[in-house]
């Protein structure tokens, strides 16, 4: 999935949340959405895996009262 939709919410000030991995060059310094209402989480900025351009199942991780406590922010 792309983060198309992502940057569409954030230009049009709707709450938007985007999920990601800290692995570059998907990591969310590059990808993060514009906008005041925009979010981003990830699991781990540090996670191991991720800094040396591995696979990682850290997105998968990200607990679902994380991007509940987002959404009611």
């Amino acid at each position: 999935c792309s983060t198309g939709p992502l940057h569409i919410g954030g230009f049009f000030g709707v709450k938007s949340i985007g999920l990601f991995s800290s692995r570059k060059p998907i990591h969310p310094g590059r990808w993060k959405p514009l906008g005041l209402k925009s979010n981003t989480i990830v699991y781990d900025e540090h996670c191991e895996p991720c800094r040396n351009g591995q696979s990682c199942r850290c997105i998968e991780k990200i607990p679902v009262n994380k991007v509940l406590d987002k959404i009611l922010d």
